[in-house]
């Protein structure tokens, strides 16, 4: 079983090949999207069988050949004919005559078509379906092992039940009905889209319905592109768009469609703490940390409310964020006790942000350190770290820094410790680890000492989330994604790195706690072959909640 089939075709279609783009042309590209090793779905016109069936199919075990069939007996084509033995239908006016021809405008016509011929047939037992352009690596020049890599992913996400999602270069607004006729219209880019098989039948359903209805009215064969603007404009067809060009931003969809929830999962177990009443500010982000067998948390309490979209509610009369945090020991899995920490030796610049945000706990040699992020302590009016030692018996932040950073990133560093060395992850991609270095004047500086610039897709945008712990295989820990909007959306990745080297080796599928919203995770633990997340929900409501380790398998590997 795969979870996701892709569909492709070759038809011979041109006396005189254009560009000089012959068989041999496009097969040469297609060649490269048979060895990214996903499962295609592929028709071939008849006089191209025999060459497909001894270079294509006894070569590559990942290819299935639907059938060798000539464009003339798809359904798109008899339906043209049909119309146009009855009344007059045109080409376009301004496209390329030597391309643009009647053959391949309903060779493009006939995608929904081709993929709708596999869903009947199922050959690898999908539940989600793929267009893929024949020779599409032909746009990925320079960039092919980079899509190599986005394909070997694609073809093991885990994808949404329902969606079906195509990317175009053109928003919604430059859509003009009185252009579809004879102007090529980008709010498609036609090359790729993917979906759910029920969303898929949709599509071609809306071919059923209105394709015929389109050459009589129009009395005009266009681009497959314009005639999904055309359906979108006066039917109602309905898809989710995104951004996307004719190079690899193609395949690049949103994490929301290639993710799973980890409360849908059986072995999903959850618990609430029971805060006691801190007034204005409420609970929220909580950072865990096992520590010479001790079980200790830190809660950060804040002073604002998020609405739904993501807007805050301040409740401080001169509209200012603050953070205060808040020590306690776990007792059977139960917080004991609730101690304010107290920040110490820190100056206070003011502004209208105070406090240390999103604490993370790790351990020393014979003691608690913790690094977070300020803005009133930095003295420059932005973010940066802060680290210093966490007393959480008596309620102490001390011997505390403002970290001078190597460059634009001042959230989310995730620490490392090894012989007494304190380290810092500070970028994800490139992938970058920093030691702290001591100044002359006494402060602190991080001073990357690995670089690593990995290609692994859907990584650029990746931040540190959860400090890392020790399993059979490695160091295991949490990363995550956002997409900003109103609310941003969070997507989460377990990762596994070399416990020795520190280096990244594998990763997990996406996915979020509950739903997609604002999921916040910095507190991360494995034990008896169980992940459990201390998490926040929307900026409140703490949780502490489990799944099997097994159920969040790490599927891919850094590249």
């Amino acid at each position: 079983m795969s979870i996701t089939t892709f569909v492709t075709a070759f038809m011979t279609i041109y006396e005189t090949p254009y560009q000089n783009k012959d068989m041999n042309w496009r097969f040469q590209h297609f060649k490269k999207l048979c060895e990214t090793g996903i499962s295609l779905a592929v028709f071939c016109s008849r006089d191209c069988e025999e060459y497909f069936r001894s270079e294509i199919l006894t070569k590559y075990s990942n290819v299935v050949l639907i059938e060798a069939q000539d464009l003339s007996e798809t359904w798109t084509y008899k339906t043209y004919q049909q119309v146009a033995s009855e009344i007059q239908i045109d080409l376009p006016n301004t496209r390329t005559k030597e391309k643009d021809t009647a053959e391949y405008l309903l060779l493009m016509n006939a995608k929904t078509e081709y993929v709708n011929r596999v869903i009947e047939t199922n050959p690898f037992q999908s539940t989600h379906f793929a267009w893929i352009d024949f020779n599409i690596f032909h746009i990925f020049s320079g960039r092919e092992s980079y899509v190599t890599n986005i394909c070997k992913t694609l073809a093991k996400r885990t994808m949404a039940k329902r969606f079906l999602t195509l990317p175009g270069c053109w928003g919604k607004d430059k859509v003009y009905d009185d252009r579809l006729n004879n102007d090529i219209c980008w709010r498609f880019c036609g090359g790729f889209f993917i979906g759910s098989l029920d969303r898929m039948v949709d599509f071609h359903n809306e071919y059923k319905l209105h394709f015929e209805n389109f050459l009589r009215e129009r009395r005009k064969l266009v681009w497959e592109v314009n005639f999904w603007a055309y359906l979108e404009l006066h039917h109602g067809f309905s898809v989710v768009w995104y951004s996307g060009d004719h190079n690899d931003s193609i395949l690049r969809f949103d994490s929301e469609y290639m993710s799973f929830c980890l409360a849908d999962l059986p072995s999903f177990t959850s618990q609430r703490y029971q805060y006691k009443d801190w007034g204005e500010y409420i609970p929220t982000s909580t950072s865990y940390l096992c520590h010479k067998g001790e079980h200790i948390i830190n809660t950060r309490l804040v002073n604002y409310w998020l609405y739904p979209n993501g807007a805050y509610l301040i409740k401080d009369p001169n509209h200012w964020i603050k953070t205060r945090n808040v020590a306690s020991r776990l007792i059977d899995g139960l917080p004991e006790d609730y101690i304010e920490m107290k920040e110490e030796g820190l100056d206070c610049h003011g502004g209208s942000i105070y406090g240390l945000e999103d604490i993370r706990l790790y351990s020393r040699a014979d003691s608690i350190g913790f690094i977070a992020t300020s803005i009133n302590y930095s003295g420059v009016g932005r973010n940066r770290m802060v680290c210093g030692t966490y007393d959480n018996v008596g309620g102490r932040l001390y011997d505390c820094n403002v970290i001078l950073s190597p460059g634009w990133c001042e959230k989310n560093w995730i620490p490392l410790v090894k012989d007494g060395t304190e380290y810092f992850i500070y970028k994800w991609c490139p992938f970058e680890i920093g030691v702290l270095r001591t100044l002359e004047d006494g402060g602190k500086q991080l001073v990357i000492e690995t670089t690593w610039n990995h290609t692994t897709p859907m990584f650029s945008n990746v931040r540190g989330s959860t400090p890392f712990v020790e399993t059979s295989e490695g160091l295991m820990g949490v990363v995550h994604f956002s997409y900003e909007g109103s609310p941003r959306r969070y997507f989460h990745v377990l990762v596994l790195l070399d416990r020795t080297t520190w280096m990244p080796i594998s990763y997990s599928n996406f996915f979020v706690f509950r739903k997609v919203s604002i999921e916040f995770c910095i507190g991360f633990a494995v034990e008896s072959e169980r992940c459990t997340f201390w998490i926040s929900n929307f900026d409140r409501d703490p949780e502490v909640i489990s799944v099997d380790i097994d159920k969040i398998p790490l599927l891919f590997e850094f590249v």
